[in-house]
């Protein structure tokens, strides 16, 4: 059975050990513009010792166990990973906030952020330890339309990302923010994103590996430098880029 309560540390173990950290000690305190509870999902304790184990064997041998794993710890094909667990954020209080350097701060409620103007993609999606999901459907709204109105001032060179974990966070530069790729998502594969896929709205994109796409976004804070995300803070490159150069802007489809 599996039941849903707050997040222990046990489970968060579980997580960090699938992408190959054993760095339970060390988690920043960040504030977020709003409250939030967590929740995930609690094994069973001879299933939560099972995957203990096959992960710990994965961590020493290599990859290919952690492809059998991932099909317990999955969504529609993706490992859900969540360093604080994964908030409880609610439709009627959520507000994406932009500020920082910029001329026209804002503070936008679920249906003030889906009335602006759409659009979607069809891309795939790589996570930095190494697996991948084929042709995944985003929709949502370009960052770059969020950087117009906000009217960032001329020594605004980045956009941190908070997410709504009071945890997680990641940076854009501007100029890559504004390309017809990235997304501000809210829809996966033809459905609304679910809490376990970063709801209300995620970051995606595809020239970047998973971990530059912050999920449960709540702020976005226009900067004159670059922000040292979490995983960066823990040894990740701070260029995500996926093989530089390639372009997925064909796999582009007309907005909605």
């Amino acid at each position: 059975m599996m039941v849903v309560e707050r997040c222990s540390d046990a489970v968060l173990c579980l997580v960090v050990m699938t992408q190959g950290f054993l760095d339970l000690e060390n988690k920043p305190s960040l504030e977020s513009p709003q409250a939030v509870s967590f929740t995930t999902v609690r094994l069973g304790r001879r299933l939560f010792l099972g995957l203990m184990a096959a992960g710990a064997v994965a961590f020493f041998a290599g990859r290919p166990l952690l492809g059998r794993l991932s099909r317990i710890l999955t969504a529609e094909g993706f490992r859900i990973y969540a360093v604080g667990g994964i908030p409880q954020l609610s439709k009627e209080t959520w507000r994406l906030v932009v500020d920082g350097l910029v001329s026209r701060p804002l503070a936008l409620d679920y249906e003030a952020l889906n009335a602006l103007p759409a659009a979607s993609m069809v891309s795939d999606f790589q996570c930095v330890t190494g697996w991948s999901v084929r042709k995944v459907r985003w929709e949502g709204v370009r960052l770059g339309t969020l950087v117009d109105l906000a009217q960032p001032f001329p020594e605004a060179t980045h956009v941190t990302l908070y997410s709504g974990d009071g945890l997680y966070t990641d940076s854009i530069s501007i100029e890559e923010g504004r390309r017809a790729h990235v997304l501000l998502a809210y829809r996966l594969n033809d459905g609304e994103l679910s809490a376990a896929q970063g709801w209300p709205l995620r970051l995606i994109n595809p020239r970047m590996y998973g971990y530059k796409g912050p999920k449960w976004l709540v702020r976005l804070q226009f900067e004159s430098q670059e922000h040292i995300g979490y995983w960066e803070r823990r040894g990740y490159p701070v260029d995500g880029t996926i093989g530089k150069g390639v372009e997925p802007d064909a796999l582009l489809q007309p907005g909605i």
